[in-house]
């Protein structure tokens, strides 16, 4: 029995001599007195050590024998085992968590969060900037299938027409679809999705009938919303004062649609992603990311010469117009509050 004890202490037992050896200690108190005899020793507190060997008492224990000791002991192996009949004293102290357990354990999730919440607010934001971007690439593809069928020529804006009126014309010229076509007009990082999210608005491209016989807010609504979070390129006024379209030839620098503005009291403001600027789709079909609202001859992107969110005022004069504005500066866009 002392041997064996031993051995069992000194973790040099196999699975199965160590499992006979736990059930002697629960079901034999001369077992247990033994095991305590022994472990006392072995733990240096003294006791009748004459038949243990020196060499077992001066050895070290495995590294781990009071965690696994005190893990046979909270399962119920020991619970038998003549120890007062208190367990609450056992080695491994207690075993339920306290308070200031869970004040440390909620401290350091915080800090972890901390650290973590900026990495991955900025990691949604560059997918939503690239979710965006792809958009418009898409988009840029569906205006040359339009120019290859129409003469090298970019969907035109008469007058009395919204800048959202380029997306009636893909969809009905480029075989993409209506809805394919509303779901690239969406830019994930605008409030305009948030809207489309929550229900508050739907992107619908209407057909030049439901145009025609939509009437005062149905009217409003399907001009607001027909071009998406997008600003199509107006063309621009001669010294006539006839409009005239914006001739396709390619151009690296010449925009064609892009982020649309936020109207602010100051002005059109490019604040799209991260309050900085936005996309720009040009001729090419490349899609670059622009700081602030100007091109690099320093023209701004949304107004005219005059001011004006509308045509511009000769053929270097670049805007780009909401969906709700047309080439004379009429304004169809209106709050959802109204």
């Amino acid at each position: 029995m002392t041997e064996r004890i031993l051995a069992y202490l000194m973790d040099d037992l196999s699975p199965a001599e160590r499992a006979e050896v736990e059930v002697r200690l629960t079901d034999d108190p001369a077992w247990q007195a033994e095991f305590e005899r022994l472990r006392d020793c072995l733990a240096g507190c003294g006791g009748d050590c004459d038949d243990v060997p020196a060499a077992a008492i001066e050895a070290a224990p495995p590294s781990d024998l009071a965690r696994r000791t005190c893990s046979q002991v909270e399962s119920g192996v020991y619970q038998r085992v003549a120890l007062g009949g208190d367990t609450s004293q056992i080695c491994c102290g207690r075993s339920r968590w306290q308070f200031a357990d869970l004040a440390v354990a909620a401290g350091v999730v915080l800090a972890l969060g901390s650290l973590m919440l900026p990495a991955v607010v900025e990691s949604r934001e560059a997918a939503r900037r690239t979710a965006c971007q792809q958009n418009l690439g898409e988009l840029g593809r569906a205006f040359l299938a339009f120019a290859d069928r129409h003469g090298k020529e970019l969907p035109p804006l008469a007058p009395g027409q919204n800048a959202g009126m380029y997306a009636v014309y893909l969809a009905d010229q480029t075989g993409m679809s209506r809805e394919q076509l509303s779901q690239l007009l969406v830019c994930p990082a605008s409030r305009l999705a948030d809207d489309v999210a929550a229900g508050r608005v739907r992107v619908v491209i209407p057909t030049r009938e439901q145009l025609h016989a939509a009437q005062g807010p149905a009217l409003l609504a399907l001009r607001q919303f027909m071009g998406g979070d997008y600003a199509y390129r107006f063309g621009f006024f001669d010294p006539q004062g006839k409009l005239h379209q914006v001739e396709f030839i390619g151009d690296d620098q010449l925009p064609v649609l892009a982020d649309a503005p936020e109207i602010t009291p100051t002005g059109f403001r490019n604040m799209r992603h991260g309050a900085s600027g936005g996309h720009v789709l040009y001729q090419n079909m490349t899609v670059r990311f622009v700081v602030g609202s100007t091109t690099p001859a320093g023209d701004d992107l949304f107004t005219n010469l005059a001011g004006q969110q509308a045509a511009g005022l000769d053929r270097d004069d670049v805007v780009l117009g909401l969906s709700g504005f047309e080439p004379l500066g009429t304004n169809f866009i209106f709050s959802m509050d109204e």
